[in-house]
């Protein structure tokens, strides 16, 4: 029979914890047992706040630290037995590093709870449940027998539930241990108590140990009045030293484990789990080698350090690897030669002819694999990172894969290395991969797993056998495993605070840490579990466990709003691509010829949440990603192939980023507060373009049009033969019609500027006009071309300047496409569109950036707004003579710097010595962004060769930049027209007396000379009352 540990209960206030420290260092399996009864806090025997929170600093400093158990008494115990309150337990007693818990469940203890009921079982068990990682301890006496019967009597009790024989209760009644309750009368591991000494322990613990029913057990011995003494001064403490002989006597006269002469005949224990244990599952090999027994031991002990971890897990990886490997195919050799001389018969020459692949789940699994290459040194070996996210059920992270594209049908055995296995939810999503990738068969190698967890696995994947070498039940509600070997990885690789769950925090607040008063006492954490409705109605009790346990399952947000009655939209209805897309309108003519649909894969198969991971990134020539074709500048629409960029065909996109730019957050709010089902897809056969665009030869040109997808309006026309294999392709460019009407265009009615005809303008004022939306699709190569870089140096500037969102410009140089989180633009027609594209039919056009305060506001502080409705009237008049108007409204907000830095260089302007100065304007841009402009004009020409534009006769533009930008793209340039001066706001003569002076096209309006330029000043800002002057 061997001592778990020896309790030493009662210490308080009057110890200092140092001392403590000293007994739990000599002796690592003496336990330090604290009472806990509100409202006697810091009297004898029940400890204060402050001084349990210094016990738990010291233990956690304590090498080894030191064993605590809480004993709950009075109300902290009618807590948990009445009303199921688990809170001070788990957010307190459990931080502070409390691992056992005793239910001091008597009326001397100060407990009022009425054990014959059954809803206090329940709640026993339900506290085991809700803190697995805490042993709770149920002290059995005649007082108590209504309950612990109840809990021993439980077909599969949970495995931190723990009974201690005590009849003694505190009184010092003692042991008589030659008649002792037998330990293995009930399946709960059990201690004794009851008069113990420093005088007596000995021969107590030699006597049970000639217990019949005791002998070959492990228990534990408590004890509390034997440790007290009355000191000069009258008062009975706790006495260090009473404490300090107790341990010593067991050391020299007992000792802590059954003398090896009474183990050498009796065989060894079978480990939980081993060989054919039925409640594992089938697929389950669990050895039960003795030496294994002793290895794992050395790796869950927290004092085993980095090199004696690696060293010892070496070793098991050797013994487990030879079982692994026994079954391996294995072919004749028929030259191997013995010294005699005499050859070796093919039947016992025999050499290796699996293909096997050693596949480590990293970090931990790279502390396995020199192991596995000295048994099969020809293995090939394939990493797989991944980490599981706190929560037992969530999906992990794969954050490394670089699996072979094609190499899954080589592979007769994976053998996936992984020393622990607790919720199997990152073992499964390897085992998926390995399984799609063609590995023939997978099996997994570790040295523990848990038993969920192997359920799990098993009933996931049934024909994938799992060899470890120990089974530990229990798991937290985080999914570590109980007891369990810390983090492998972290302990392995010397990390901080490698193999020990971290207990207290000397920062914390003292606020934070739960007293048992406070949980008893405030309403919001009264138990959610009525006793009363129990028992009334247990199928309403059932199914709320039910819904809990779905509640814990879901991996995400919208998992949590699928439980939820009329918080989800019901799912789409089935779709017919042949007949939801068909395009009610066709705008391309022989280019959207589809030479041979067979040509086109069907989309890859996505797994579902329970069967994979959630990958941070892919990988160029790797296996799972499988790119849709992509020939940017294909001479059709079918040679080119579709954007893909849904997150239905992660392994068949062939763009890095989402559609809709920055409204894809939105989108995945939507999809977070369950508003969106993921599997909706648009129907788009009535929505084809109102208006034909195109096809142009410029869209065949890769060079002409690299920021925006010129087929994007017509997906349904142009990659029709995708849709009907399954493909979500979404739209990036919508055509339509509208009407616009404008105060300006009124005004000009009214004063005769314009006139109105019924075609172009209505005589209202409303102007009719085609226009469409454009989301930005980059093709990278082309980008860095106009920019006269290095397609590499782009992608580099662009995932450091976007802080690491889009790691797949990195990983995927194979894909081309990225999809910005930018805005994009809208383009509005006046006129037939039909004529934009002839050379000899008149088109007036206007590329405008954005700008919010003055164009829908009417700011002016810019000429904006005005030069906006200018570039409209005469595109109105453009249109009337018989010819066409363009406005390009780009989302470039503050020169495309953002409207916040826009606002600053405001107040910098305004506030600066001298006030707002022409001279001054660039330069406040400057200091502020530290850049001018970034609105990149390079890019902007590419909405016109969409649009087919060739030869623009009015451009509305004063900037040298736009204008060189397409000029220099082919698109000639026959009149540049300047706003009006009358129509500049007064504060904005700032603006344009710097743009022209610095190059803007002035025309015979604007003339500016230094003496100009240094003169022109801005309204100073209106006295701030509310600002606080500088101190």
């Amino acid at each position: 029979m061997s001592l778990r540990c020896v309790g030493l209960c009662g210490v308080d206030d009057s110890v200092d914890p140092s001392l403590l420290s000293a007994i739990g260092s000599r002796w690592p399996r003496a336990e330090l047992g604290v009472l806990f009864r509100p409202g006697r806090e810091g009297t004898a025997r029940y400890p204060s706040r402050a001084w349990c929170e210094k016990l738990a600093r010291t233990a956690r400093r304590t090498s080894p630290p030191l064993r605590l158990a809480a004993h709950l008494c009075g109300s902290a115990v009618d807590a948990v037995l009445v009303e199921g309150e688990t809170r001070f337990v788990r957010e307190t007693l459990a931080p502070w590093g409390f691992r056992r818990v005793q239910l001091n469940a008597t009326r001397g203890n100060g407990c009022t709870a009425d054990l014959s009921e059954g809803a206090v079982a329940r709640n026993v068990l339900r506290a085991c449940e809700a803190v697995p990682e805490v042993e709770f301890v149920v002290q059995a006496n005649e007082e108590t027998r209504p309950l612990w019967r109840r809990l021993a009597g439980e077909a599969r009790p949970p495995p931190n539930l723990s009974l201690l024989w005590d009849a003694s209760c505190g009184t010092g009644l003692a042991l008589d241990a030659a008649r002792a309750p037998s330990a293995k009368e009930v399946p709960l591991p059990v201690g004794y108590a009851g008069g113990l000494k420093p005088t007596t322990i000995a021969s107590t613990l030699v006597e049970l140990r000639r217990n019949p029913g005791v002998s070959g057990s492990s228990i534990w011995l408590d004890m509390e009045s034997g440790l007290r003494s009355v000191y000069a001064d009258g008062e009975e403490r706790f006495d260090v030293n009473k404490a300090w002989a107790v341990c010593a006597a067991i050391d020299d006269e007992a000792g802590w484990d059954q003398p090896l002469e009474h183990l050498s005949s009796a065989p060894r224990e079978k480990p939980r789990g081993g060989g054919g244990d039925e409640e594992l599952p089938p697929t389950a090999r669990v050895s039960g080698h003795a030496v294994l027994a002793h290895k794992v031991t050395l790796l869950r002990d927290r004092r085993t350090k980095p090199r004696e971890f690696r060293a010892i897990l070496r070793e098991i990886t050797f013994y487990l690897g030879y079982e692994v490997t026994a079954a391996l195919a294995t072919a004749a050799r028929h030259d191997c030669v013995a010294p005699s001389g005499v050859c070796v018969p093919p039947a016992l020459a025999q050499r290796l002819a699996a293909r096997v692949a050693l596949v480590p789940i990293m970090r931990a699994g790279l502390g396995m694999v020199d192991s596995m290459l000295a048994i099969v040194p020809n293995a090939a070996v394939h990493q797989i990172g991944m980490f599981k996210r706190g929560g037992t059920f969530d999906r992990p992270i794969e954050y490394y894969s670089r699996l072979p594209k094609n190499g899954g049908g080589k592979c007769d055995l994976a053998i996936v290395l992984d020393p622990v296995i607790a919720t199997s939810r990152t073992v499964r999503a390897v085992i998926s991969k390995l399984e799609a990738w063609g590995a023939r068969r997978v099996v997994v190698m570790g040295v523990l797993a848990s038993r969920h967890g192997l359920e799990a696995l098993g009933e996931s994947h049934p024909d994938v056998h799992v060899h470890v070498a120990q089974v530990d039940d229990r798991l937290t509600n985080e999914g570590e495993m109980l007891p369990g070997l810390g983090d492998p990885g972290d302990r392995l690789y010397g990390a901080p605070n490698a193999g020990a769950r971290k207990l207290f925090d000397d920062d914390d607040d003292e606020d934070e840490a739960r007293w048992p008063e406070d949980a008893a006492s405030d309403p919001r954490h009264l138990s959610a579990h009525n006793s009363e409705e129990d028992d009334a109605d247990p199928a309403a009790a059932a199914a709320a466990a039910a819904k809990k346990r779905r509640l814990d399952s879901s991996s995400s947000l919208a998992s949590l709003a699928a439980s939820q009655p009329g918080q989800r939209k019901p799912p789409s209805p089935p779709r017919n691509p042949a007949v939801d897309d068909a395009p009610s309108t066709t705008v391309l003519g022989d280019l959207a010829r589809a030479e041979d649909d067979d040509e086109i894969p069907p989309p890859a198969p996505t797994l579902g949440d329970e069967d994979s991971a959630t990958p941070l990134t892919t990988h160029d020539g790797s296996f799972g990603s499988n790119p849709a074709r992509m020939n940017w500048g294909a001479s059709t629409a079918f040679k080119r192939g579709p954007v893909v960029a849904t997150t239905r065909h992660t392994l068949n996109r062939n763009a890095v980023g989402a559609h809709a730019g920055g409204y894809s957050i939105y989108r995945a709010l939507a999809v977070a507060s369950g508003g969106l089902d993921t599997q909706a897809v648009p129907k788009l056969g009535l929505t084809t373009p109102a208006a034909r665009v195109g096809p142009h030869a410029s869209w065949l040109d890769p060079t002409k049009i690299v920021t925006m997808d010129p087929w994007g309006h017509a997906v349904s026309e142009a990659f029709g033969p995708w849709l009907r294999k399954g493909y979500d392709i979404r739209p990036s460019i919508a055509v339509t019609k509208a009407h616009v009407e404008l105060p300006e265009c009124k005004e000009a009615l009214r004063l005769g500027r314009l006139r109105p005809d019924n075609l172009v303008l209505a005589e209202g004022g409303t102007s009719l006009v085609t226009k469409a939306a454009i989301e930005p699709v980059w093709y990278l190569p082309g980008v860095a071309a106009r920019f006269g870089v290095d397609e590499r140096t782009l992608r580099d500037a662009l995932f450091s300047e976007t802080n690491s969102m889009y790691p797949e410009l990195i990983t995927r140089p194979d894909l081309k496409l990225f999809l910005p989180p930018i805005g994009g633009m809208t383009v509005y027609i006046w006129g037939d569109i039909s004529t934009i594209p002839d050379p000899d039919v008149e088109l007036t056009c206007r590329v405008h950036d954005e700008c919010n305060g003055s164009d829908v506001f009417g700011s002016d502080i810019c000429t904006c707004r005005p030069y906006l409705t200018h570039a409209i009237e005469e595109c109105i008049k453009c249109a009337q003579r018989g010819g066409a108007g363009i406005v390009v409204y780009f989302r470039k907000e503050g020169r495309a710097l953002g409207e916040v830095t826009k606002y600053l260089v405001y107040n910098l302007r305004k506030r600066q010595e001298g006030g707002d100065s022409a001279a001054e304007y660039f330069n406040c841009t400057q200091a502020v962004a530290g850049v001018t402009d970034t609105r990149f004009q390079a890019l902007m020409p590419d909405v016109l060769h969409w649009l087919g534009v060739t030869r623009i006769h009015r451009f509305i533009s004063m900037s040298d930049l736009k204008y060189d930008a397409v000029t220099k793209s082919g698109i000639e340039i026959l009149e540049r027209v300047e706003i009006p001066p009358d129509m500049v706001p007064a504060d904005a003569q700032v603006e344009i007396t710097a743009k022209v002076a610095h190059g803007y096209h002035g025309g015979k309006s604007y003339e500016v000379d230094d003496k100009t330029l240094n003169e022109t000043k801005g309204r100073d800002y209106y006295p701030d009352t509310n600002a606080a002057p500088p101190s």
